[in-house]
């Protein structure tokens, strides 16, 4: 076959020119593949950017998950860790026994002997997990499933975000250890959610080392992968027990918060994210009720908030 001119059309049919599709760099051959051998190329390339495109939306723009199968043992890897059993059919029963692994069966075993109403949060969702694979999954091929319900939805993406933040940065002990308090688990619980969001989201996540006193903290750095943009990342929420929070008439109130999160003295842009954790109607427009009263406090907070005495 006559070699093809860098401008002359690509065989491949796709109407470019050779230099700008398929046209490789050949220092070593004086002759180009045949037409088909670049179709071939080309289906493969088109079936990589689909297969992708479906896991990202599925995973999201994080690290994929790596999972193998092999002599009836299923493998998965955290960052640098291998994960395996005999038992795993689904992805699920993968993320059941590592939120286990992270929390210690010790810890979770001596939840268990208290009184369901004594127990850590985490424990009540798993109680309630339990109760209901024993009335409503049903087996089908030999997995069990069943309709999601909100305390299994819970448990799981608790799991998963605990497994994304592992994967694809660092599961640093002080976030654990905050999860396993009752008293701070739901600052840090949302706090993993954002983590595990901008994974989702495609940046790469910087753990702050939390030991370090001498220096203001935020969660962690986050940085835009295709910009470069680097931001410190501020997670704060509303607990239940505050009157905004449930099912209430009092509006939101998000001045504090954002006060706490810009008093901090960091090294980069800011994003603050704000769990209300309060139950919403929605207006005629399909928005939630409390979106106006937000806006409100906001617009408040930039005429009127002042850091160190400077806006």
């Amino acid at each position: 076959m006559p070699k093809i001119g860098r401008n002359a059309p690509c065989p491949c049919n796709s109407g470019k020119k050779f230099k700008r599709c398929c046209g490789f760099t050949m220092q070593s051959s004086t002759s180009a593949p045949s037409a088909e051998a670049f179709r071939l190329m080309q289906m493969q390339m088109a079936r990589h950017d689909a297969t992708e495109h479906r896991r990202r939306l599925m995973q999201g723009l994080g690290r994929p998950i790596i999972s193998v199968e092999h002599l009836g043992y299923r493998l998965v890897a955290v960052s640098s860790e291998l994960h395996w059993s005999q038992n795993w059919r689904t992805f699920h029963d993968f993320l059941f026994v590592y939120i286990r692994r992270v929390f210690t069966p010790d810890w979770g075993n001596a939840e268990l002997k208290k009184g369901l109403a004594e127990r850590h949060p985490l424990l009540q969702w798993y109680q309630k997990l339990c109760e209901f694979q024993k009335l409503h999954t049903v087996q089908r091929n030999g997995i069990y499933t069943g309709e999601m319900t909100g305390s299994i939805k819970l448990y799981l993406e608790m799991a998963y975000d605990l497994y994304l933040c592992a994967h694809n940065a660092k599961l640093v002990p002080l976030l654990v250890k905050r999860l396993k308090n009752p008293q701070t688990f739901e600052g840090a619980l949302y706090e993993t959610f954002v983590l595990g969001s901008f994974v989702k989201a495609g940046f790469g996540i910087e753990m702050e080392e939390e030991d370090d006193s001498t220096r203001a903290h935020c969660e962690f750095v986050a940085t835009h992968r295709e910009t470069g943009r680097k931001f410190s990342v501020e997670a704060k929420a509303v607990t239940s027990e505050s009157k905004r929070a449930g099912i209430t008439s009092e509006p939101p109130r998000i001045r504090e918060k954002i006060y706490k999160a810009l008093a901090k003295d960091l090294a980069h842009e800011r994003i603050i994210c704000v769990e209300l954790n309060r139950a919403q109607t929605f207006s005629a427009e399909n928005v939630p009720d409390w979106v106006p009263l937000v806006d409100a406090d906001v617009v408040d907070a930039e005429k009127t908030l002042t850091i160190s005495n400077a806006p």
